[in-house]
Parts: C-alpha cells; structure tokens; sequence
C-alpha cells in the first residue's frame, strides 16, 4: 500500500505473475497491458526526433514508458522521470524491479519526487461533464522537490 499525497491509496496487487495497481479499489494498470504506455514513449521519442537531448517522463508506474523511452532515445539523451507517490518508487526497486528491469540503473534516468504545495497553493479546479471526471475537485501538484 502506497498513499497518495493529497488523498488516496494505491495497492499493488499480485494475481499469478501479474502485477496491477489499484487506486482506491480502481485499476489504474496491470503488467499485462502496457501497449499504451510504449506507444506514448515511442511516438513521442520519434517526435523529438534523433537529437533529443532530455525526456521527462510524468509517472513511474511500472516503468513501461521509461523502458520504451529509453529504447528509442540515443544514449546521450537524458531522462527524468516525476513520480508523486514514493512507494511507486519502492515497488519498482522492490518486487517489481522485473518489470523494470535494467532501466532505473540506466546513468540517463535521473528521478525527481513531486510533492504537493501547501493546502493554501493548490490549484483547485471543478471540472465536469462527462470528459471531466464527474465534477470532483482536483489537486495538482506542481512544486519540485530534487530530492
């Protein structure tokens, strides 16, 4: 169990060899799906063309757009990667360093924690509709820590 700053618990729930991660008893990603995240990394690489020089990566998850990213970037190109909730971070140096294999050990990816301002800096926002969430309030973390 990780918890969310700002509210919220992941869990990282193993069934079998698969891996998926819940936020709040809903999945968010399970190590058998990670088609989507490669593709982003891919297009977004091929975008940035042969002379990227630096990636930032918004999420570690289980470290399918990093793998990618990494792949597809030449080796002197750097990545960062921004995750908000530590115990991402544990997990992925922990029992899912399968997943991630070799690539938090790569020298291009530097890893930067997100934490969230003071309660008085939040940018809060209503949003709804149907493309918006269902009109929940939301937090966006937005101060770096270079930790």
């Amino acid at each position: 169990m990780a918890e969310v700053p700002g509210g919220g618990l992941l869990h990282l729930v193993r069934a079998g060899q698969d891996f998926e991660i819940l936020l709040d008893g809903e999945q968010l990603m399970g190590s058998w799906c990670s088609r989507s995240e490669e593709a982003l990394a891919t297009l977004a690489c091929a975008q940035a063309g042969p002379g990227a020089r630096h990636v930032l990566i918004g999420g570690l998850g289980m470290g399918f757009t990093l793998v990618a990213a990494l792949a597809a970037l030449p080796a002197s190109a750097r990545v960062t990667v921004a995750e908000l909730v530590p115990g991402v971070v544990g997990w992925a140096g922990g029992v899912l360093s399968h997943v991630h294999g070799p690539s938090l050990a790569d020298p291009r990816v530097s890893g930067r924690s997100l934490r969230p301002p003071p309660a008085h800096e939040r940018v809060r926002c209503q949003t709804g509709g149907s493309a918006g969430g269902g009109g929940k309030p939301t937090s966006h973390p937005v101060a770096w820590d270079e930790a």
